[in-house]
């Protein structure tokens, strides 16, 4: 087979047409083999368009083996492809390959959507995107640390927090006794006096560095 990659081909009115004797389901084959991953990627790389769709008529008889198969494919430029219809006609004597049309129409000027973008992850650089998306999390992480600091937090305030929220409050759901509302009351004024009591730090450590 031709060296595809060896083919520098134009950025329109361009068509290859040929037996690349590939296997690949974009053409019609229940599987894909080396040579069909090579046409895919080389059409990726320089965004052409297969003229052949999966439900094509067969073009080569094997008189072998009788087996039929698919291998004469047409490819071609996005502009090419829009007007070109393919048809595969009765098989002559004498060959194994039945005679393929290809009518391209006159082009003319037209709308409508431009070939969507491929990408070939065969290319990507893997180790360079997971150093990239490692430093975004743990930027992400830091902001998020900045975002939640509160200097006059400390051990004191937390256990009282703790308590408060997951003893006395709990109590109260399931007994209103006057035990644990006073134990409440309690927790909830120790919690307010510390916060009280540290903000003043804080903000006095800040104004008087």
């Amino acid at each position: 087979m031709i060296q595809l990659f060896n083919i520098q081909p134009d950025e329109e009115n361009w068509i290859i047409v040929g037996d690349f004797n590939s296997h690949s389901p974009s053409w019609g084959y229940k599987s894909l083999d080396s040579k069909g991953e090579e046409i895919e990627e080389w059409m990726i790389s320089n965004n052409l368009i297969l003229i052949n769709t999966p439900d094509d008529p067969n073009t080569f008889y094997s008189r072998a083996w009788r087996t039929t198969s698919n291998p004469d494919l047409a490819i071609a430029t996005d502009d090419i492809h829009k007007i070109t219809a393919r048809e595969v006609c009765h098989q002559l004597g004498g060959s194994d390959h039945k005679p393929v049309i290809l009518n391209i129409k006159k082009q003319t000027s037209f709308g409508g959507s431009k070939l969507q973008p491929s990408w070939n992850y065969k290319q990507a650089n893997w180790d360079l995107l997971k150093k990239n998306l490692q430093t975004l999390i743990q930027s992400k992480q830091y902001q998020e640390e900045e975002d939640n600091y509160r200097p006059f937090w400390n051990s004191t305030l937390d256990k009282l927090h703790n308590d408060l929220s997951e003893a006395a409050r709990e109590n109260i759901k399931k007994t209103s006794s006057i035990q644990n509302i006073v134990k409440h009351n309690n927790l909830k004024t120790a919690f307010g006096n510390e916060k009280l009591e540290q903000t003043g730090q804080a903000g006095t450590k800040k104004l008087h560095p």
